[in-house]
C-alpha cells in the first residue's frame, strides 16, 4: 500500500473512532439524565415553547390594536400596514419554531434504556443541522420582529 492510501486508511478509523467515542458519551449523558434526551433538546425545546407563547401574544395584541383602529385617516393606515407587518412576523416565527419543536420531539425517548439513548444519540447527531438551520431562522425572524416592535414604539 502506497503512503498517501495507508494516511487516508489511518486518517477515516480515526474519524470514525472519533464520531463513535463522541456518540457514546452522548448517549451515556442522555441515559444518566432520566429526560430522555440531550441537554441541549431540552434547552433549545424549552426556550423555543417560551417564544411560541410571547408570539402568540403579540399578534393576539396586534389583531386587537388593528381592531380597534379606524382605517379612514393616513396615520391609521400606516399603522395598520406595520401591524400587518408585525402580525406577519410573528406568524412566521411560530411557525418556524412549531416546526423546530416537531424536529425537536424526535430527538426524544420514553425509554430510559441505554440502547435507547444510543439512538436518540445518533438521530441527534444526523439531525444537528436541521435543528441549527431552524433555529437560525427563528433567531433571524426573532430580531425581525425585535426590530418592527421597536420601530412601532417609536
Amino acid at each position: 500500500m502506497d503512503p498517501l492510501t495507508c494516511l487516508s486508511v489511518v486518517s477515516n478509523a480515526t474519524q470514525l473512532t472519533d464520531f463513535m467515542f463522541h456518540l457514546l458519551r452522548e448517549s451515556w449523558r442522555i441515559h444518566r439524565s432520566g429526560a430522555g434526551c440531550a441537554d441541549s433538546t431540552k434547552s433549545i425545546e424549552g426556550i423555543t415553547a417560551n417564544l411560541i407563547k410571547l408570539n402568540d401574544r403579540v399578534a393576539n395584541a396586534i389583531q386587537e390594536r388593528m381592531a380597534c383602529e379606524n382605517a379612514s385617516s393616513d396615520e391609521s393606515s400606516r399603522r395598520t400596514e406595520s401591524s400587518e407587518s408585525i402580525l406577519s412576523t410573528a406568524r412566521a416565527c411560530s411557525a418556524t419554531a412549531t416546526q423546530l419543536i416537531g424536529v425537536l420531539e424526535k430527538l426524544k425517548t420514553s425509554n430510559t434504556g441505554f440502547w435507547d439513548s444510543l439512538q436518540v444519540a445518533l438521530r441527534t447527531a444526523m439531525r444537528k443541522e436541521e435543528v441549527k438551520s431552524l433555529c437560525s431562522v427563528v433567531f433571524h425572524l426573532q430580531c425581525s420582529l425585535a426590530a418592527h416592535l421597536q420601530f412601532e414604539l417609536l
